[in-house]
């Protein structure tokens, strides 16, 4: 069956099937199989089968940005907004807190919290430094984030 969106809404080319409905838990039902086209599949939530989140919704003053995970060298608090740094240099600030963010990246096992202020792409290290005390993270254009002091020592056995 394929959906789309007409005059008067959501409409379909086929009839629905009854037996291509599923039941929820409050007792609506939905339908299991519709195929979406055009600028609405782009904007659908992540295959089942992909093992990690690969793209985050990002909501922006001005619009909903789409942001491929791969892409983001860290996330950064910034009171209560949160800056995505991208690979192009480009920083994209949200008005949601670093936490919402966190939750969904962290799915991704490239992505890890480092510090209470920073969610880092392990994929985009160039170098970690250490000294007596402390462990900082070097990314490009000589971006370096120090590793909070009660997780280095998490960050040393993993190198050890």
């Amino acid at each position: 069956m394929l959906a789309h969106v007409g005059k008067t809404g959501f409409e379909c080319c086929d009839p629905p099937d009854p037996k291509d409905r599923e039941a929820l838990p409050n007792g609506t039902t939905v339908s299991k199989n519709i195929n979406i086209s055009g600028p609405a599949a782009i904007i659908t939530a992540p295959a089942s089968n992909e093992p990690y989140p690969k793209r985050i919704y990002v909501n922006t003053q001005k619009q909903i940005l789409i942001l491929q995970l791969d892409e983001v060298l860290y996330l950064e608090a910034d009171g209560s907004y949160t800056n995505f740094h991208m690979m192009d240099g480009k920083v994209i600030v949200s008005s949601k807190n670093l936490k919402k963010y966190s939750e969904q990246v962290e799915l991704n096992p490239d992505f890890v919290k480092i510090h209470h202020s920073y969610v880092i792409n392990q994929s985009h290290l160039l170098a970690i430094t250490k000294r007596k005390m402390e462990m900082t993270f070097q990314f490009r254009n000589n971006i370096e984030i120090k590793v909070a002091t009660f997780r280095r020592a998490e960050w040393m056995n993993k190198f050890l």
